[in-house]
């Protein structure tokens, strides 16, 4: 059985998410097109996240442009996720400042 964009997309997001590891995501992302799976929404907004929780701002300028180049318009997600990690990284920096 082959994995398929949703299922490759939660893996992902956990190495965003819960694991903030660039490296990894972007081996899933490697995976994805070995495969012959195309990133979706979903995974845009996981790698939006994490680039921006690592303050790697001209990585999310890749991604916003690959998306105008892919054609996707409603970029909703991309915004959300953005805000979210940006919010993590302000936090993250708040509480190394507080202890």
């Amino acid at each position: 059985m082959k994995p398929d964009t949703s299922s490759c997309n939660l893996v992902l997001d956990g190495c965003c998410r819960d694991l903030g590891s660039v490296s990894f995501a972007e081996r899933v992302l490697e995976t994805m097109s070995a495969l012959g799976l195309a990133p979706d929404l979903e995974s845009f907004a996981s790698l939006t996240f994490l680039y921006a929780s690592k303050g790697l701002d001209g990585r999310i300028q890749e991604v916003d442009k690959l998306m105008d180049a892919l054609g996707f318009d409603d970029k909703r997600a991309f915004f959300r996720s953005l805000i979210s990690g940006y919010l993590k990284s302000e936090t993250s920096i708040l509480l190394l400042l507080l202890s």
